[in-house]
């Protein structure tokens, strides 16, 4: 995200595509990450987005969650009566089942997604991973 964040500093007009690309930095000797953006970079990264696109951005955003469990996201895990999302154990990368409650701007943004007769979420195939760009 802080390559997308430069890119649309530097020019205003990059699509933002860019901003899926993932952003770490490793602080310390241990295998843990503790890179998180700041107010600044997410409000840019937000207003890269604009009204109608890249929802899954947003969502990516909101939730915090890792690219895959959103990019993979199926209706069938998504609960919109409740504001939640029910990770099964075979979809995160700890292996441990979860229940993800949702902000009402997360859960306007899925309530506005079309149901295109699939159950996937997002317009790709569920079990591909979604490649860096």
């Amino acid at each position: 995200m802080g390559y997308a964040i430069g890119r649309v500093r530097r020019s205003p007009s990059v699509a933002p595509r860019a901003l899926c690309r993932p952003v770490t930095a490793k602080v310390d000797e241990g295998n843990g990450r503790e890179r998180v953006l700041t107010e600044g970079e997410i409000a840019k990264a937000w207003a890269a987005c604009g009204d109608d696109d890249f929802k899954i951005v947003k969502l990516l955003l909101l939730t915090g969650q890792r690219r895959n469990e959103i990019g993979g996201l199926r209706w069938s895990e998504v609960n919109l009566a409740d504001g939640t999302i029910a990770f099964a154990e075979e979809r995160v990368k700890n292996g441990r089942q979860h229940t993800l409650p949702l902000s009402r701007q997360a859960v306007a943004i899925l309530a506005e997604l079309p149901r295109n007769g699939g159950e996937a979420v997002f317009r790709r195939a569920i079990g591909q991973e979604l490649k860096r760009g």
